[in-house]
């Protein structure tokens, strides 16, 4: 591929999904699961759901001690530590349709709330309950 291919490529890609040249932001963040709300009590219990329907367990302290590989990792992962075979890709959309039905519970993390009068947030996040 010649230099700079893939670089245009992606940007022909990211383009018509995202322009943010019409703002000025004084911050962005960008969610790293845990900074906007607390979801780690949902993603254990997509990733327990979809161990759960191979008929697998997984033990919390297991998985907080992995918190922040991708869900491909985390079952790869599982298979090496306990010697069972797991079906990653069905487990990892198990846990992703478990988590969206879960995604209501996840409640705001405190400090964002104190913040939200002065920020602009995206309105996808009201599902935590933070508002414009």
């Amino acid at each position: 591929m010649p230099r700079g291919a893939a670089r245009r490529g992606m940007r022909g890609l990211l383009a018509p999904m995202i322009d943010l040249t019409p703002y000025r932001f004084r911050a962005l963040i960008f969610d790293c699961d845990g900074t906007l709300a607390d979801t780690a009590a949902l993603h254990f219990q997509s990733m327990a759901g979809a161990l759960g329907a191979q008929g697998h367990e997984i033990d919390r302290a297991w998985y907080d001690a992995r918190v922040g590989l991708s869900r491909g990792d985390l079952f790869r992962d599982y298979q090496a530590s306990f010697g069972r075979r797991v079906d990653v890709a069905a487990a990892s959309r198990a846990s992703q349709d478990i988590f969206r039905e879960l995604a209501h519970r996840a409640q705001p993390i405190e400090e964002i709330l104190a913040c939200e009068p002065a920020c602009n947030f995206d309105p996808h996040i009201g599902v935590i309950g933070v508002q414009k």
